[in-house]
């Protein structure tokens, strides 16, 4: 099959075939810019029974064999940044109409260069894209209209089902640099045949003058079904009684004896006597030995097993799965690595807190099978700007919730703050090397970081456990204070939100000047409210130590330029003055 090649098809109307017919293209005089072809093995040319010049990027041949009808589609898709999208789209409308064209009992196979990526993101396309593509790039508008394709007409992508080298996975390298590559050539067949698909590799060697690498596909056809000999289904005799008692052949030849005497054959032929042998000789078999069933292939069952034991195996592996794989009424599939979900926040069995610190990074960030709440928000076509107001608007309070109902330690916590940060810097227009002050200062953009976040809700459950919790809420969390505190050779969040808490009751302990007493509901209130106050005094006072440590030109560098969110466009810059000791701002650079 040739795609991109010097055979093209611009003047469909009067193809230029070679002497066997294997290939057509434009007059001599006529410039190639598109093409698309088939070289095809002589026997398999025999078999040719129809070709279909659809366009100077699409061509179909029909394969009829005597056992199946096979369509195979080769393509040149328009390049994803070199061509508007009408054109893209009209190309892929015009491929989708010639595809439906082909009768459902047929089998399919369209091919070629789709000059499209369809990146490391299954969901929603599992049933079409393998867990094999490249994942090292993003889907872009052709991949995407190469998968929708593939969910119109129930095509898999062959060469992403098999797992190989990255030299047998891309298709195309770049002439100039070597290293960049990426997969834009694609086989698809239909999903129904995704088993007879026994792989699908690139040729890394081929020693073809062009940027792309031949993809190989091996397909089991119809006609290649294994010739294992197939037992009958139906009843046999069973002829090893005979073999094993002698009783039952003596019995067996006196019967065959008395039957054959009373048969007259001396003026039949030798075809009727052999009918008439062969006919009592079965007779007295069958009456003799009996019958049996053949199974197919698999191991013997042994006498005792029936039905009612083959029930009573079942039911009982159902209950010691719910007996040893639970907590309380759920049960788990693995209760060593399966997170449990327990009043809407996941618990780790085993202890740890890493299964648990990724469900919290794929709901919060995301992951390469989908993408969470920072994830689609970075996808959308907005300003940087505009991103981080949404984040202070409404992210912030939707991963409230699930930052307040899981417990993961620090080391996780901050490495999941980090990711965040980062998404905030880009949408910012800051550097990644760019300290993150103005983010999470109060005097800067003010936004909340992941980190703050975790400890202020966690501060927020120990507060309201210790004013207005009853005996056994405190008892349990003094309990597993008191266990973190003697496991653990670190600092942990619910150490350090159980400190601030401490802190913040012992500087409301002091007299009340209006000397009127507070109810503990609205204790805790004051007390939640002044502690997320002192976490914020505090995370600005981090800050601020940091930067005064950033020395540039005499002066500490706090930040660099931000886009106000009000659409303003005016570029701020902040900074810490060492002399004034107080925050600047100066505008219009």
């Amino acid at each position: 099959m040739v795609t991109d090649g010097v055979w093209t098809a611009h003047n469909i109307g009067t193809p230029t075939h070679l002497a066997n017919g294997a290939l057509c293209g434009v007059e001599q005089n006529q410039r190639a810019t598109h093409g698309v072809g088939f070289i095809l093995h002589p026997d398999t040319a025999k078999k040719l029974s129809d070709t279909v010049y659809i366009s100077e990027r699409i061509i179909k041949i029909t394969i009829r064999d005597k056992d199946s009808t096979t369509n195979y589609f080769q393509v040149y898709a328009p390049c994803n940044d070199s061509y508007t999208e009408e054109e893209k789209d009209r190309f892929f409308e015009q491929l989708s109409d010639n595809i439906s064209l082909v009768a459902d009992e047929e089998e399919m196979v369209v091919m070629g260069d789709f000059n499209g990526r369809v990146g490391r993101r299954r969901d929603p396309w599992t049933a079409y894209l393998g867990p094999h593509s490249d994942r090292s790039t993003e889907c872009n508008y052709n991949g995407h209209q190469l998968l929708s394709l593939c969910a119109e007409y129930d095509l898999v992508i062959s060469n992403t089902l098999f797992q190989h080298r990255p030299s047998h996975t891309q298709t195309w390298y770049r002439w100039s640099d070597i290293t960049v590559s990426s997969q834009i050539d694609f086989i698809l067949t239909r999903a129904s045949r995704r088993t007879t698909v026994q792989d699908a590799r690139a040729i890394p060697n081929a020693g073809l003058d062009t940027d792309h690498r031949p993809v190989l596909m091996y397909m089991r056809g119809k006609g290649n079904e294994s010739h294992k000999r197939k037992l009958p289904h139906e009843p046999q005799i069973n002829i090893h009684k005979l073999r094993k008692n002698m009783d039952i052949q003596e019995e067996i030849k006196q019967r065959v004896t008395e039957r054959l005497e009373q048969e007259d054959t001396w003026d039949k032929s030798a075809e009727e006597t052999w009918s008439i042998f062969r006919d009592t000789l079965l007779d007295c078999l069958k009456s003799t030995c009996g019958k049996k069933k053949n199974g197919r292939g698999q191991r013997k069952a042994t006498k005792w097993w029936n039905d009612e034991v083959k029930e009573a195996v079942r039911e009982k592996k159902r209950l010691y799965k719910n007996v040893s794989f639970c907590i309380g009424n759920h049960p788990l599939d693995n209760i060593n690595t399966t997170p449990f979900k327990f009043l809407g926040g996941y618990v780790s069995a085993s202890g740890s807190s890493g299964p648990v610190a990724d469900i919290l990074r794929e709901s919060i960030i995301g992951s390469d099978e989908k993408n969470g709440i920072i994830m689609n928000i970075d996808a959308s076509p907005i300003r940087g700007e505009y991103k981080c107001e949404i984040y202070r608007t409404y992210v912030q309070g939707a991963i409230r919730f699930l930052l307040s109902v899981h417990d993961v330690t620090l080391s996780h916590l901050q490495k999941l703050n980090s990711s965040v940060t980062q998404y905030l810097k880009k949408w910012a227009g800051m550097k990644r090397s760019t300290n993150p002050g103005l983010l999470y200062h109060s005097q800067g953009l003010g936004l909340t970081s992941v980190e703050q976040i975790y400890l202020q809700e966690h501060a927020t459950v120990i507060a309201s456990a210790v004013t207005v919790g009853d005996s056994t809420v405190r008892n349990a969390l003094e309990a597993k204070l008191e266990r973190e505190g003697t496991l653990s050779r670190k600092s942990t969040g619910n150490l350090d939100c159980n400190t601030l808490v401490t802190e913040t009751l012992t500087a409301m302990s002091s007299p009340n000047p209006q000397g009127i007493q507070e109810t503990p509901r609205k204790t805790k209130e004051t007390l939640c409210r002044k502690t997320k106050a002192h976490l914020r005094q505090s995370e600005d006072r981090k800050i601020e130590e940091h930067c005064r440590t950033l020395t540039v030109q005499d002066k500490n560098l706090f930040l660099l330029f931000y886009n106000h969110p009000l659409g303003t466009h005016t570029k701020n810059t902040f900074w810490w003055d060492l002399e004034a000791d107080a925050m600047a701002t100066a505008g219009g650079v």
